[in-house]
């Protein structure tokens, strides 16, 4: 919202996203390696620690150049709408306020269900995907 007059969004260059798409590549790349050959003693997933951090300041950096690397491709290529994206575009907003009270319901209700998570995900996506098409 910020940047919506100036147009700052729109006017993204390669040069711009070549040294953080460049990162964010590395960054990835690093991350197993990371892994198997930890900086720290404790947890990748939090506490205070050089693991905790390490991870927590790969993210950004990532996804710092993800974001860049799409919105230029997304200037650069989807400009021009077609009859698939003119139709994703319209029902994006349904999605996004309809669909999430369905997944919670159906996450809730799926919740003593004593299977693993990933059978669990993988039901309640489904079962939104196809309650999503029947609206």
């Amino acid at each position: 919202c910020q940047v919506a007059r100036s147009r700052l969004l729109e006017s993204v260059t390669f040069s711009t996203v070549r040294p953080w798409l460049f990162i964010s590549i590395t960054c990835t790349l690093a991350l197993p390696v990371i892994f198997l050959f930890p900086p720290g003693e404790g947890a990748f997933e939090g506490g205070w620690n050089l693991n905790a951090l390490t991870y927590a300041m790969w993210d950004p950096f990532v996804a710092g150049g993800i974001i860049l690397t799409l919105l230029w491709a997304a200037n650069r290529w989807a400009r021009q709408g077609n009859r698939l994206t003119t139709w994703l575009a319209r029902n994006a907003y349904a999605a996004f306020i309809i669909h999430p009270p369905v997944i919670v319901a159906l996450s809730l209700l799926l919740a003593p269900w004593p299977v693993s998570v990933y059978a669990k995900f993988l039901v309640t996506g489904g079962l939104s995907c196809v309650f999503r098409s029947a609206w």
